[in-house]
């Protein structure tokens, strides 16, 4: 009698104990942080996303989740610093186009592999670019811009910051069956402030950073990258309707982990995600940012990042791009 009296006792015990250990566990989980790392600067279009996200993420993980940037070495750094961390899904990086489909056909030796060593846990939004001059150019529209590149006696400049936007203008260049003189930068504030200073003939950034500058007139828009015009600039065309029938380009951001993070726990990060996007705040931001959101899981963004690196693939093939 006293043994079985012991036994149940003891057996209540341990299964008190294990279930504090894990109510412990849980607490200690609930409460770990979850790290985005950007590859870009603060106020990036990227950076200002990732923040938007994250505040809301925190809730939805019942847990701080806290905005990293890395900048620097075109997101490899950023790439690098996430590889390093734990697969535990609690490091996301924050992925862009350049940086998950560009990179490679641009940058030999890259650290890191965009399909290999990363899976997309959800796309967050899309953007367009904008080819702009300065309000003084005598260049007044792609018309305009397609005369002068085809111009034996000139050849143009255009600015770009990273290699997304690189592509866009070869793609453009590609079309034309013309040379630009690329003129990289770091950032879009020098590159709109060399266009608006007539020390670029041109450039591609993205809209949504240059608009103020267009609406106040320093920069002149000749054509956006999109499949629509932008409904807040309904004058500027597309590239597809200036010449350049079936020209279709977006910027876009998405997060990822490393390919080795558990199932569970990527799954636990895409639903939030999918939640968030649904969110009357999420589309509020868009519109307020001039961006569109992206609603795509899983499986959806890593087909449509696949067709990102066959398309870019194509675009720097035609143009005898090779990785330097």
């Amino acid at each position: 009698m006293f043994r079985r009296t012991f036994k149940s006792g003891m057996a209540v015990l341990f299964a008190t104990a294990l279930s504090a250990v894990a109510h412990a566990e849980s607490v200690a989980n609930s409460n770990q942080i979850t790290r985005i790392v950007v590859p870009f600067s603060p106020g990036s279009g990227a950076d200002t996303a990732s923040r938007f996200i994250a505040e809301l993420l925190a809730t939805e993980l019942n847990g701080p989740v806290v905005v990293e940037n890395k900048a620097g070495a075109n997101g490899a750094i950023a790439a690098s610093n996430v590889l390093a961390a734990p697969s535990d899904g609690r490091t996301m990086l924050m992925g862009s186009n350049s940086l998950m489909s560009v990179n490679p056909f641009f940058i030999a030796d890259l650290p890191y592999d965009p399909v290999r060593d990363f899976k997309p846990i959800h796309a967050i939004t899309k953007g367009q670019s904008v080819v702009v001059v300065s309000s003084t150019s005598a260049i007044s529209s792609m018309q305009d811009l397609i005369a002068a590149a085809r111009d034996p006696s000139r050849q143009l400049s255009v600015g770009t910051y990273s290699a997304g936007y690189k592509l866009t203008a070869q793609q453009i260049a590609n079309t034309l069956g013309v040379k630009f003189i690329d003129v990289p930068y770091k950032g879009a504030s020098q590159t709109a402030t060399d266009v608006v200073g007539n020390q670029l003939d041109f450039a591609v950034l993205s809209f949504n950073g240059v608009a103020n500058l267009v609406q106040s007139g320093r920069l002149r828009a000749l054509a956006v990258s999109g499949d629509q015009r932008d409904p807040d600039f309904p004058h500027v065309p597309t590239i597809a309707e200036s010449g350049f029938p079936g020209f279709s380009h977006y910027t876009w951001t998405a997060f990822f982990v490393k390919s080795d993070t558990p199932d569970a726990a990527a799954k636990r990060l895409s639903d939030a995600m999918a939640k968030i996007l649904a969110m009357p705040a999420a589309t509020e931001y868009a519109k307020k940012n001039g961006v569109e959101l992206m609603p795509l899981g899983p499986e959806a963004m890593s087909a449509f990042q696949k067709q990102e690196l066959a398309r870019n693939k194509r675009i720097t093939s035609d143009a005898g791009i090779t990785p330097q």
